[in-house]
């Protein structure tokens, strides 16, 4: 599963990334917010425990949930 957020890289990929199942990749869209990867990778995780999660996201993104990655590491999700 892939988790995308707001950003120049969002656009590349919409258009490059194509999941071999449905519903596989989420990207924030229209009035989303940015920083929404990080935490909405760990949601994933804690969903669908048995598949990959990559977080793509932005110095800012990643910036304003920082600490989301100790959310990451205590429920060993790393």
């Amino acid at each position: 599963m892939v988790i995308s957020d707001v950003g120049a890289h969002k656009i590349s990929i919409a258009r490059t990334y194509r999941p071999k199942n449905p519903n596989k990749l989420i990207i924030s869209n229209g009035l989303a917010y940015m920083g929404i990867a990080l935490p909405g990778s760990i949601g994933a995780k804690l969903s669908c425990p048995n598949d990959s999660v990559i977080c793509i996201t932005g110095d800012g993104g990643v910036l304003m949930n920082f600490a989301e990655l100790e959310t990451a590491k205590r429920l060993h999700l790393t």
